[in-house]
């Protein structure tokens, strides 16, 4: 009877910090813009530049983050409307108001 209370029990903390490990990764996070966005077809300047949106002080969904060594600069996946579905980009970290705790919780995008 013991044996199967401590099975549990062990069964219970594995699974509470499988749910607490997948909660820090955010999927996604809300940052606001200070100016316009220009977006790139990937993470770096070396991509083709493929327009640009909204003027500043709105808020975005930024969905992934990618660090362009070469010229070390941050950029970041953002999700934006048009004509009703949405479609993703990539831009400079720097066109958001720094917010190291939801840019920390985003995930690495490493297919470029």
């Amino acid at each position: 009877m013991k044996k199967n209370v401590c099975k549990a029990v062990i069964l219970a903390l594995v699974f509470a910090l499988l749910i607490s490990s997948a909660a820090l990764a955010a999927e996604s996070v809300r940052l606001k813009a200070n100016k316009r966005l220009y977006f790139r077809e990937g993470p770096g300047n070396q991509y083709e530049e493929v327009g640009g949106y909204g003027s500043g002080e709105e808020y975005y969904t930024v969905v992934a983050k990618a660090y362009d060594s070469y010229n070390g600069i941050y950029w970041v996946k953002v999700e934006c409307p048009w004509w009703g579905p949405y479609f993703t980009a990539w831009t400079g970290y720097s066109r958001f108001y720094a917010n190291d705790r939801k840019f920390d919780s985003l995930p690495w995008d490493y297919s470029y």
